[in-house]
């Protein structure tokens, strides 16, 4: 019985059952040889006789001739239609597909001519040709169906789920009974139907993640779209207009209060930016594109709100920050009595980086700062010591 007339699960059964038992019979062939294969075969080879092998490599030959040739495109094919019902969520022998695999393995070799006592190197010639190029141009064909058919039937962030899964599905998948070597090619390919394909509809989505705050989602998202090459590029423009429009908003609600407060405006700023933050480390691992396009944002809406245009200038943020100080630092200051000011500190410091006019927060800090110290009305002189050496820190200058 050759096999030819048989299909499916028939084929594999019969190719995986004579498979074994043939390596089997060869290897113990080949041991029981190895006096000729040592001696006379070498001593033929070197002296110059490229058709000689030792029993195994023969035995493999021969089955290569005889069995594979005849037999392979069905083999594969049947291999083939189970990965693609397993993707289906069927339950397969993957024994079957395992012990074909091995052979495809098994059957590469190539003359070795940088041993000369080494007749043949084993090479993935018959798996890569014969298997794996359909494998991957299948895998293509399946994903690419299912994630236009998965998109009209579900949201964003169900086929955000769905894509991990499958990715986490095809590495168990080479794990269990693929060769190693294709775990690289199809993971990229994965990648590139299920990811890079539906970008424009991913980077919407993240635009909704991020108007409804739904940060756990934002995080998956993250991490499949840095999967691609310079993806992440446009979700940093995304993360940006969004920090900048709602800090933006942010203000213009507090906007009739904090014109004249400073606690209000540099208090709702550091609420804005410590938010934000928050977003960057837990849903984008605190990568530093990120973190890059907050602090842009940052400065943008900072430098350039409703209060500096209502105030008529882009000096009014630096001009509030050192008023902010002032009431921190002054007898009676309730944040005295209340809170951390080593912690206010900190957060005027980020606030300060962001400030473009620096020198005209100096220019107010210094003022501010000699009336304290001339009317005594400094709340702790360890206090005012302390800021001024992180101003000096962050900007280089003695006040």
């Amino acid at each position: 019985m050759s096999g030819t007339d048989l299909q499916g699960e028939d084929v594999l059964r019969f190719y995986t059952n004579r498979w074994e038992k043939y390596q089997f019979s060869s290897k113990v062939m080949n041991d029981f040889c190895s006096y000729i294969n040592r001696h006379w075969v070498q001593r033929e080879y070197n002296s110059g006789r490229k058709d000689v092998y030792d029993i195994y490599t023969m035995a493999m030959d021969t089955w290569q001739k005889v069995v594979f040739q005849p037999l392979h495109k069905q083999v594969t094919h049947a291999c083939l239609d189970l990965i693609k019902s397993e993707r289906n969520n069927e339950i397969i022998n993957t024994r079957l597909i395992s012990g074909v695999i091995q052979s495809y393995v098994a059957l590469g070799f190539t003359e070795d001519g940088t041993n000369n006592n080494q007749m043949t190197a084993p090479t993935l010639t018959i798996y890569k040709d014969f298997f794996e190029v359909q494998f991957i141009l299948d895998t293509e064909q399946f994903y690419r169906l299912e994630a236009a058919t998965f998109l009209v039937h579900n949201s964003v962030t169900e086929y955000l789920k769905k894509v991990a899964q499958r990715l986490d599905e095809e590495v168990h998948r080479v794990q269990s009974y693929l060769h190693p070597s294709t775990l690289s090619f199809l993971i990229k390919k994965v990648e590139e139907v299920l990811i890079r394909d539906q970008l424009d509809v991913i980077y919407t989505e993240a635009k909704i993640l991020l108007r409804d705050e739904r940060y756990q989602d934002l995080a998956l998202l993250f991490r499949l779209v840095n999967r691609i090459t310079n993806a992440t590029n446009e979700l940093k423009k995304i993360v940006e207009n969004h920090v900048y429009e709602m800090g933006i908003h942010t203000i213009e609600r507090v906007s009739g209060t904090a014109i004249n407060d400073p606690k209000v405006y540099i208090e709702t700023v550091i609420d804005i930016h410590k938010k934000f933050l928050k977003l960057v480390q837990e849903s984008f691992n605190g990568e530093q594109g990120f973190t890059a396009a907050l602090d842009k944002a940052c400065g943008k809406f900072i430098n350039n709100n409703v209060v500096t245009q209502t105030a008529g200038s882009t000096t009014k943020s630096p001009e509030l920050l050192a008023r902010y100080c002032d009431a921190l630092l002054r007898k009676g200051s309730k944040a005295v009595e209340e809170t951390d000011l080593e912690e206010k500190f900190n957060q005027i410091m980020i606030v300060f980086n962001y400030i473009e006019d620096k020198d005209v927060f100096q220019k107010f800090y210094g003022k501010m700062l000699a009336k304290r110290l001339v009317g005594q009305l400094s709340a702790s002189d360890d206090y005012e010591e302390s800021m001024i050496s992180k101003l000096k820190v962050n900007i280089f200058i003695s006040i």
